[in-house]
């Protein structure tokens, strides 16, 4: 599922059980992060975040898949 999901921390990656978080939604394409530094099975978390929600509060994004995201999809600020 690709979106804009929390990037998991620890040995539990790509587990369903319970781990920390990152503070800031990455953008996820093939289970893989826009700015590289996550790897996960984004279908086991329901810790996502709508595009639109993002578009309105940037902050809450990783500045690197954000800026990439506005340019892969041709997004205007």
């Amino acid at each position: 599922m690709n979106g804009w999901f929390l990037g998991v921390c620890g040995e539990y990656q790509n587990d369903s059980r319970e781990s920390r978080m990152s503070q800031k939604y990455h953008y996820f394409e093939n289970n893989e992060s826009f700015c590289g530094r996550y790897q996960q099975a984004t279908d086991y978390f329901e810790n996502g975040i709508e595009s639109g929600t993002i578009l309105h509060i940037p902050q809450h994004a990783c500045q690197k898949c954000y800026k990439k995201w506005l340019r892969e999809f041709h997004i205007a600020e």
